[in-house]
């Protein structure tokens, strides 16, 4: 039997491959992973310094598709999880 006990308001859907996560700087900090109309789940870079994403954090980050085309967005922090970070969007075009 499947719990009922938490559903998603919209379904997760894979992202495109390449597609690369900036901060506010410019700087990448990891690849989409997943994506949906509710916030997406980033694959932070092995290595690099990262700023200390706790649950709450606002931050603006800019998506970068392989094809050069960038969009900005105002995300909070939901969950860490290794080097996996899950947000959801706080607000539209990086307001």
């Amino acid at each position: 039997m499947t719990s009922n006990r938490f559903q998603r308001q919209y379904p997760r859907l894979d992202a495109p491959e390449g597609v690369r996560v900036l901060d506010e700087k410019g700087q990448p900090i990891g690849w989409l992973e997943k994506v949906s109309g509710g916030g997406m789940q980033i694959r932070l870079t092995p290595g690099l310094e990262q700023p200390e994403f706790k649950r709450g954090a606002r931050m603006t980050v800019t998506i970068l598709e392989p094809n050069g085309a960038r969009e900005k967005f105002l995300i909070e922090i939901r969950y860490r999880e290794s080097d996996t970070i899950g947000v959801r969007f706080a607000g539209p075009g990086g307001q």
